[in-house]
């Protein structure tokens, strides 16, 4: 079943077996051949849904092809593996990390993007290793930003990934993914689309972690650019209010500029026929 994420009790365990087999293969010179045993144990660890195994071969099979540079073998592998793994995820765990490579490196960033798009494909549709697609598509992303200078490309694998509804994602991540979202639609000028994105995040929600404070300025900072695109006086207003209560901004530098936009704004917004009724004593 490969929607199952967590494979049965196993059969069998072959940690011992690993333990003595991985010194040998080791000393193999000839990595196709050291492959071709891993490959064998992959499989009877697989077959015998020994996962912690089955982990420790993959993250071995990884190595030796990275070590020895054979991108286009482990771009195959990802695909067969995908096909008949028994556990997809630990599987594209052991393949996410794509660090060796070197970005500056026109071949070896093609290989890379190769790479991560192989594994978008695998993973695609199955909710079970929807954490992992979203990590590789924030980096695709990212490549398509700062190496091609390509936002609308960036903004298009960004914004695709509806990470609000991935189970599996800690909370303060999916705050962060949708900061993003909302940062990259606004550099693009997009602010339709910003709007639609910002909905998803609640201010209230934003306390009780770690990041929550500078998660909650940066939002906020977006709030503000939106509702200045919309001359929403009233709203940039009530939004710095917000702003200026956070403790991290209190103390920052910006502190003293935000409040005479405060003030700025609140003059701005009387003079607005449109809002002027909020202000003025209510006639009956």
């Amino acid at each position: 079943n490969m929607s199952r994420e967590d494979p049965i009790k196993a059969e069998k365990d072959f940690s011992a077996t690993l333990d003595e087999q991985f010194p040998l293969i080791e000393k193999i010179s000839d990595y196709k051949q050291a492959l071709d045993k891993y490959l064998v144990l992959e499989k009877q660890t697989r077959q015998s849904s020994d996962l912690a195994s089955s982990k420790r071969v993959l993250n071995k099979i990884v190595t030796a092809l990275v070590d020895n540079n054979d991108w286009e073998y482990l771009n195959d592998l990802i695909t067969i593996l995908s096909k008949k793994h028994g556990q997809l995820k630990s599987s594209i765990q052991a393949f996410i990390n794509l660090d060796k490579l070197d970005e500056n490196n026109k071949q070896q960033l093609e290989l890379k993007m190769k790479l991560i798009e192989t594994i978008r494909t695998v993973t695609d549709k199955k909710i079970f290793v929807e954490v992992e697609r979203a990590i590789v598509s924030r980096q695709l992303a990212k490549i398509y930003l700062n190496k091609l200078n390509d936002l609308d490309k960036a903004v298009e694998i960004l914004c695709d990934l509806q990470v609000e509804t991935y189970s599996l994602m800690p909370f303060s991540d999916k705050i962060e993914y949708i900061l993003e979202q909302i940062q990259l639609t606004l550099q693009k000028g997009d602010y339709g689309q910003a709007k639609i994105l910002s909905r998803k995040i609640l201010l209230k929600s934003l306390k009780n972690f770690a990041k929550a404070d500078e998660f909650k300025a940066t939002y906020l900072k977006y709030l503000i650019d939106i509702n200045v695109f919309d001359y929403d006086y009233i709203s940039i207003v009530k939004n710095l209010l917000l702003l200026i209560e956070i403790p991290l901004i209190k103390e920052s530098a910006e502190y003293k500029e935000y409040l005479v936009l405060v003030i700025y704004y609140i003059i701005l917004s009387t003079y607005d026929p449109h809002q002027n009724d909020l202000f003025s004593p209510q006639t009956s």
